[in-house]
């Protein structure tokens, strides 16, 4: 009988990172921002543009109070720079896609409303744990970044955060080079449960976020096919990206979305609109690198 691969065996094997900062030992899902990036560059100065455009149009238009006006713009600023990097996340090889997604987030917050910039956090570091694009794993700023987050949620009518966030850290552990004691820190976001509002009213779901869900669920799903041919490598440690660990941060960012958009309905999906996008947005470039470019033709032979 062959001997059982212990599954555990590499889950520090990214110890000598590279670690300019001197954080690496404590955050290991940070990633730094590569400026010579041109669709980094690029997302960084529509965030910017989004942020002014949003202020002057409230100010100008709306009426709004100084105050207010910001804050808006602020959100809606962010909200085009986390989807681009959700976007990064879920397709490594092609963040082009993920100014689509910007885009697209942009024009949804501001029609639609604006959502919690802490389910992004939240979204974009359970993310980056599945996938370790960073290069690294999960570590202890990053726990409590990832607890933290999901427990405010909790307390604030949204239980499920700390129910999925117990149920990440558990699937992390059967991952390739996945984390023990993400064990323990399971125990710790199912704990968190006592404190959360949990509410038994039936929630309401617009027709226009279940449209949203449907095209972004189409677009998105060949993704999984492409995951297999990723060529990204880990930010810190410059190692080809575990396919198994990518295959599963896009299946449980489907899950995750359908969960929350259907267990708390209009409110989360608003929150999760740049998610969304983000999803729509991957989707549409990944259609046309792979019409226009053919990246894996060669793979394929």
């Amino acid at each position: 009988m062959a001997k059982k691969e212990n599954k555990y065996k590499d889950y520090n094997k990214h110890k000598n990172t590279y670690n300019p900062t001197g954080l690496a030992e404590y955050m290991g899902l940070g990633r730094p921002i590569d400026f010579y990036n041109y669709p980094t560059r690029l997302a960084l100065m529509f965030s910017i543009l989004a942020f002014a455009g949003e202020v002057i149009y409230q100010g100008t238009f709306n009426g709004a109070a100084s105050g207010a006006a910001m804050m808006t713009g602020a959100n809606v600023g962010f909200s085009f720079l986390f989807s681009f990097m959700i976007a990064a996340e879920l397709d490594p090889d092609r963040r082009a896609g993920g100014l689509i997604a910007g885009f697209l987030s942009v024009l949804g917050v501001h029609f639609m409303g604006v959502g919690n910039i802490i389910v992004l956090l939240w979204l974009l570091w359970i993310l980056r744990m599945f996938n370790r694009t960073a290069g690294d794993r999960h570590r202890m700023v990053d726990d409590v970044i990832i607890i933290g987050s999901a427990a405010y949620l909790g307390m604030n009518e949204f239980w499920v955060y700390p129910m999925l966030t117990g149920a990440a850290f558990i699937i992390e552990t059967q991952l390739p080079a996945g984390f023990f004691g993400s064990y323990f820190l399971a125990a710790m976001s199912f704990a968190t449960l006592l404190f959360a509002d949990i509410t038994r009213v039936v929630p309401e779901l617009s027709i226009v976020y279940i449209y949203l869900c449907a095209v972004a669920f189409i677009l998105f799903l060949p993704e999984l096919r492409i995951a297999g041919y990723c060529k990204a490598l880990g930010d810190k440690d410059g190692q080809p990206l575990y396919k198994y660990r990518l295959w599963a941060s896009q299946g449980c960012f489907i899950m995750i979305l359908m969960s929350l958009i259907v267990m708390h309905g209009d409110k989360q999906a608003l929150n999760n609109l740049p998610a969304i996008m983000a999803a729509v947005g991957t989707g549409i470039f990944m259609v046309y690198d792979l019409a226009v470019n053919k990246p894996y033709e060669s793979a394929r032979r």
